[in-house]
């Protein structure tokens, strides 16, 4: 125990810091909101979508980055501008955009050309569509919905955020330490030979924690769906990792970057989220939409 305890105890420390230096710096962007909120959102969508397409290059690939990078900060305006219902312009940027890599994809003498052309839209698919889910979730008001009308600005503006990206983070805290200290069983030895399913259960409980926490006892959610939306994001959050796990296997990398040091990147650092969101996205849309789901128009 003693072996195990030593660097897991030295990694935590490592990741306290980083999140003592990112997680104010967001709640301070989060609630100036606009285009404060979306030049930030921008900024990791871009270093991500940098970070993968680079890793696509070593692969012999050559992915239209450029123009991947225009049409992923286009995806995230309708977010911005409707947040009521920002996916009616989704599915329309995103057809657009194939189209606008197909056609530009001809025009060039590039041989690997369906894994080039696969590859850009597969980006954007992958990192920048679930990344515009951070400007959704801030417009869901929870306590506007849960009668807790009279809370900080604070609250309103960033409490659902945190409600979904706090537990993320609070499952990959939770398997490193309950894997790290009591991992015996292999989850997936082949795509990370790391992961046991004692680590798993510690991320799914520390998921469902941050989700009664932040949920129930900050925000007034009832626990049955603090307890739904933490099971929704804790098995998420954990495919999501998996996902870039076999992303990182296939492409022969560690991982995706070094902006972190040994932490890698920005990829690195959000493959549960990439999931995450869009899937708490969805369960608390359809539970402060239900009624009138139930009513009809």
């Amino acid at each position: 125990m003693d072996k195990k305890a030593g660097p897991v105890f030295r990694e935590m420390l490592a990741r306290a810091v980083l999140a003592i230096i990112g997680i104010p710096g967001l709640c301070f962007v989060g609630w100036l909101g606009g285009w404060f909120w979306y030049a930030l959102v921008a900024a990791i969508m871009i270093v991500a979508l940098g970070e993968y397409y680079s890793a696509c290059y070593g692969r012999g690939w050559r992915p239209f980055a450029g123009l991947a990078y225009l049409w992923a900060l286009i995806l995230l305006y309708p977010a911005l501008r409707i947040p009521d219902r920002p996916w009616s312009l989704a599915g329309p940027i995103l057809l657009a955009a194939t189209f606008t890599i197909l056609i530009r994809a001809l025009a060039t003498n590039r041989r690997a050309y369906a894994g080039s052309m696969a590859s850009t839209i597969f980006g954007l698919l992958y990192i920048a569509m679930p990344m515009a889910f951070l400007i959704y979730l801030r417009y869901i008001d929870l306590p506007a919905f849960t009668g807790r009308a009279d809370v900080w600005s604070f609250t309103t503006r960033m409490g659902t955020v945190l409600l979904v990206v706090a537990p993320v983070w609070a499952s990959d805290t939770g398997a490193f330490l309950a894997g790290g200290l009591l991992g015996r069983h292999k989850l997936t030895p082949v795509l990370s030979p790391h992961k046991t399913v004692e680590g798993a259960i510690g991320g799914l409980a520390s998921t469902i924690a941050g989700t009664l926490l932040l949920g129930s006892l900050w925000l007034g959610l009832p626990v049955i769906h603090a307890v739904g939306l933490g099971l929704t994001i804790g098995v998420a959050s954990q495919l999501g990792d998996l996902i870039e796990s076999a992303l990182k296997r296939d492409l022969g990398l560690k991982d995706f970057g070094t902006i972190f040091g040994p932490h890698g990147g920005v990829l690195d650092r959000f493959d549960g989220l990439l999931l995450a969101l869009p899937s708490a996205y969805l369960y608390l849309w359809l539970l402060t939409h239900a009624h009138a789901l139930v009513a009809g128009p």
